[in-house]
Formats: structure tokens, sequence, C-alpha cells
């Protein structure tokens, strides 16, 4: 049994499409079981709560923030990782929206501070991508800066699709790549 690991981004939650998507997928799948945890919006408790999910996983998904948590999991402990339209720069990509914020799925909301910020800086310097990472991005994201994420992820393996936005059109068509990219 392949046990995965999927991240959702920024204000996102487990009812993101992407995670709605990999468990109906993996209902199909016997072999594959995709766990889509919602994570803190403190990123220094989402720091704390990643080594329990991470304990005995064979691959870690992330869309957005989610991709750049996925690859600090990897750079701990070798987890081979996904990473969909990440956000490797947080601390600078999100200063804008410093203060209330409210989640795309429900009602709650909290306050985006200027120490989250300052703690996905120390996380970003942690990062350590390699062979066992995958890009899945697409050029028209209007979030995240396409030609930035693919130097910065230069030495990985990429596969960057023209067009498409920030929730990655499509993304159930690499569900079989993901299942092969974790298999190696």
């Amino acid at each position: 049994m392949q046990r995965w690991l999927y991240l959702h981004g920024f204000n996102s939650s487990a009812q993101s499409h992407k995670a709605q998507q990999l468990q109906h997928w993996q209902r199909q799948q016997p072999h594959i079981e995709v766990f889509t945890p919602s994570l803190d919006d403190d990123p220094a408790l989402v720091q704390q709560a990643l080594p329990k999910l991470c304990h005995n996983i064979d691959g870690i998904i992330g869309s957005s923030l989610g991709g750049f948590y996925a690859l600090y999991c990897h750079a701990k402990w070798q987890i081979p990782a996904v990473l969909v339209n990440p956000a490797l720069n947080p601390h600078e990509l999100l200063k804008s929206r410093l203060g209330p914020q409210k989640h795309y799925y429900s009602d709650h909301t909290w306050a985006l501070t200027a120490d989250h910020l300052a703690h996905w800086q120390t996380m970003a310097a942690e990062l350590a991508p390699d062979r066992r990472c995958l890009l899945l991005m697409q050029t028209g994201d209007e979030v995240i800066d396409a030609a930035f994420t693919v130097a910065r992820l230069a030495g990985i393996r990429q596969i960057v699709e023209a067009g498409g936005n920030h929730s990655f059109v499509g993304f159930e068509r690499y569900f079989s790549i993901i299942e092969q990219h974790f298999h190696q």
C-alpha cells in the first residue's frame, strides 16, 4: 500500500478541488491511500505537525504554499515530492496580504502577520530540491511567477505547460505520472 500526503495552499483546506480530485481517484486505486489534512494557518504550527503527518508517507504532493511545505518535508525526510505551482518564497509572495484573511472553503478568519512571514523565511533556508522532486507548473499561473519557479528548480524534473492558471487546470491528467514518480 502506497501512502501519499496532499498539502493544500494558502487559505485553502482538505476541501480544495485538487484534494477532492485525489480522494476520488484514489478510491479506484486499491494500492494507494491519500491523506488530505487541513493545515493550520500558522506556519510554526504546520512545521510542528509535519513530522507526524510525514511519518510512513511514500510521497508528498503540495500545491502553492503546500508545495513549499512539501519541499521542506522532502529536505527534512527525503520523501519524494511533487510540487504543483509551488510558492517557493511565501515570505515575499504574501507580504502584500498582511492582515485579515478568510479561508476559501469556510467562514474561518484569521490574521496574517509579519511573524508568519519571518517563519516562512526561516523554513525557506532549508529547502533542498533534488531529482526526487517533480515540478508541475502552468505558465498562466496568476499568483506564482512561473519563470522564477522554473529557474529556481532547474535541477529537478519539470513538466511546464503553457497557459493554465494557479488552480492547475487538468490536474487529474497527471495522477499516473505522479504515481510513476513515487515508484522511482
